[in-house]
């Protein structure tokens, strides 16, 4: 049994209809959330983000807020029940780390093979959508999904 809310769980009426997780690729750490924002915020000081988020409001910044920690280093993931969206931010070199990373971690958040995965690295605009299972594959199999990681305006990313 996993450890975290599923997409199951969810159905109940004691979780909102959708969970989130920050999560760190370097250390497979990771944080259970209601709002990205808020536990930025209320962990500023452990992670070292005060200055970075001083003066920032939960509800005016909050897609600000979030950009910070996934500039951080961390991924922020959303899971909506049918699908599930993962954002980070990284160069081409990291990219494939992160992923693999993110990989490891899709199982025990209880993404089912078929569960629809927005992936988007912020970094550069780069996104692509799949089932978890194509997802996991592609990985398992040294697939590159994020070929060229350049700022904006760089090539759309191939699966």
């Amino acid at each position: 049994m996993s450890r975290y809310p599923t997409a199951k769980d969810a159905r109940t009426d004691e979780m909102p209809r959708s969970f989130g997780f920050w999560f760190d690729p370097n250390t497979g750490q990771s944080h259970s959330v209601t709002t990205h924002q808020d536990w930025l915020l209320d962990n500023s000081a452990a992670l070292g983000l005060q200055d970075a988020l001083a003066g920032l409001d939960r509800l005016q910044h909050e897609d600000q807020i979030r950009l910070i920690g996934v500039r951080f280093g961390l991924v922020r993931i959303r899971d909506y029940g049918p699908r599930m969206s993962v954002q980070f931010w990284a160069e081409a070199e990291k990219v494939g780390g992160i992923l693999s990373a993110v990989r490891a971690f899709l199982p025990e958040i209880g993404a089912g093979p078929l569960k629809s995965v927005w992936i988007n690295n912020l970094f550069n605009g780069a996104q692509l959508t799949m089932t978890a299972q194509e997802f996991i594959q592609a990985i398992d199999h040294g697939g590159r999904l994020f070929v060229d990681a350049t700022p904006f305006g760089g090539p759309d990313p191939i699966p």
